[in-house]
């Protein structure tokens, strides 16, 4: 495979990760819960230049360190208040990991296994979709990545010489920035067992990463910001995060998000496809932790620990586990470094054509069951393309040439991505309240919230959305108001003559949004209701 000494190799390759990591980043609407709660926080910190407490709707936002509305506020500086700038570096932060990715297996052990390594991740669905979100997930996912590679340069060049391990405490403190402390967990846990696992000299290795001047740094990056927001909420923020955000988090399921232990393991396997596949097949080699390179033992040490340990956490995500995915694909550039290893894709290559033959039926299917979306049941047929590029890749299979055979399978999942970025999810996203309801129209309006509320209104309108409720009757006189309809006989009781102007159910959410026009209350009423102070669900 002599074409692939070419440079051009690389430069196609990283114009393709960067295509694929830019596709469609402003064309859709922010509005998944949490992408639109962070995208607004970070409108709101960059709009009041209060750059240590994040807020959403002016309350206090507890969930998550302030890194990311940093970068979107930056973003927003330059682009304006936007979908496309509230992605543009999330998106940035995916093909930059995937550009370390790709040149670190390029250093060890050759561009084919690179290629394989990248080519690994732009085929994961869940790893593009990941990075077209304004969340938190792709900086962090990032900066951990860093760090360890920065740790691997240290190991394996000149341990005198302490500059890679003073890079890689500035990346974890920005990881710790990102997501708080178990960036840090991971990061040393991944370290102390690395060295655990060697024959001896575990307390010399220990000392040497502790550098003084590495410390330094970690401290002067991580720490600041948590000791100012403390100073600033009188330790609230702190316990909040620590405690709710963190400990609950991991001891017990929040916002219904638990299920078993083996929930984990099939979040990796489907999130991960068809990559992941190559990884149980070859799990035999992989066992045999001596005989592996220390990239692959550091890699492969990462992904068990990050996945044992949302195996336990009480609440577990999809995008959790997804800080794994780079080092998994490093050990699946390894087993595949050179031709005679790549009959290891023979099995994991036939699971993949099933499952892109599959995909289209199940979408279809799935919509079709849901009133909701039975109409738009159609964009499964979209999904068809990956299905005949990889019935394609299998006259590769039965020629046995099989690095043909999964470059085209891997291109049939990047063409489901492409898919549901440019056909399917444009068709669905017009049928979310905040499209739907042409709410853009009353504008000029004051806009009220009662109870909870869905928060894209919020990075849609770009302005506060007042809390209304029974201390506030005889106070407002006309305006907007965005609530559930479960609360709507409750807010009947306020006493305001309103118009019903939409109504329609949260894009794959259960709770119904309401949109009304308010007039001034009957002065009569005597309902007095109370209010829920923190109204996001």
């Amino acid at each position: 495979m002599k074409w692939l000494e070419h440079q051009w190799v690389t430069v196609v390759f990283l114009i393709l990760a960067l295509f694929i990591h830019f596709s469609q980043l402003g064309a859709l609407s922010i509005y998944i819960l949490d992408e639109a709660k962070n995208a607004t926080a970070g409108f709101e910190m960059w709009q009041s230049s209060d750059w240590i407490l994040p807020t959403f709707n002016g309350y206090p936002r507890y969930d998550k360190p302030p890194l990311h509305y940093y970068f979107f506020g930056l973003a927003y500086q330059f682009f304006g208040v936007t979908p496309f700038a509230a992605r543009f570096f999330p998106a940035l932060m995916g093909w930059l990991t995937v550009c370390l990715v790709y040149f670190t297996v390029d250093r060890h052990f050759g561009r084919l296994a690179a290629l394989t390594s990248g080519v690994i991740l732009l085929a994961s669905v869940h790893w593009v979709i990941q990075f077209h979100l304004a969340v938190p997930d792709p900086f962090l996912i990032f900066f951990l990545t860093a760090s360890l590679l920065f740790f691997v340069r240290h190991w394996e060049g000149n341990q005198e010489n302490k500059s890679y391990l003073r890079w890689m405490a500035l990346t974890l403190g920005l990881a710790v920035l990102s997501k708080g402390p178990v960036a840090l967990a991971l990061i040393a846990g991944t370290i102390l067992l690395f060295f655990l696992f060697q024959k001896k000299g575990f307390w010399k290795r220990f000392k040497s990463v502790l550098d003084p001047m590495a410390i330094v740094i970690f401290l002067a990056v991580a720490l600041p910001w948590y000791f100012l927001i403390a100073w600033k909420t009188d330790g609230v923020w702190v316990q909040e995060f620590f405690f709710k955000h963190n400990l609950s988090r991991f001891s017990a399921p929040m916002e219904g998000h638990g299920g078993g232990f083996y929930l984990t393991l099939l979040y990796v396997l489907l999130g991960m496809m068809p990559g992941s596949l190559v990884i149980v097949s070859s799990f035999r080699s992989l066992v045999v932790y001596s005989s592996v390179p220390d990239l692959v033992k550091i890699s492969l040490i990462f992904s068990f620990l990050t996945i044992c340990f949302f195996m336990i956490s009480g609440t577990k995500l999809p995008n959790y586990t997804a800080p794994s995915y780079p080092f998994l694909a490093i050990v699946i550039g390894w087993l595949l470094r050179d031709g005679k290893e790549w009959e290891r894709v023979k099995w994991p290559g036939l699971v993949g054509v099933i499952f892109l033959c599959v995909l289209p039926f199940g979408i279809y299917f799935g919509l079709k069951a849901n009133m909701e979306y039975a109409e738009s049941a159609y964009v499964g047929l979209y999904f068809f393309t990956g299905s005949l590029i990889g019935i394609g890749s299998v006259f590769f299979w039965f020629k046995e040439r099989w690095v043909l055979h999964w470059v085209v399978l891997c291109l049939g999942f990047v063409s489901v991505s492409l898919m549901f970025l440019y056909l399917a999810f444009p068709v669905l996203d017009r049928k979310n309240p905040v499209i739907s309801s042409g709410v853009e129209q009353f504008r000029e309006l004051d806009f009220y919230h009662f109870k909870e509320f869905n928060p894209s209104f919020a990075f849609t309108l770009q302005k506060e959305i007042k809390e209304l409720g029974s201390k506030h009757v005889g106070q407002v006189s006309e305006g907007i108001v965005i609530l559930r309809k479960r609360n709507l006989d409750e807010f009947k009781e306020l006493g305001y003559s309103y118009e019903l102007i939409f109504e329609g159910r949260d894009l794959f959410e259960s709770p119904t949004t309401v949109l009304l026009r308010i007039r001034k209350p009957d002065q009569n009423s005597k309902q007095r209701l109370e209010v829920v102070p923190n109204p996001v669900e």
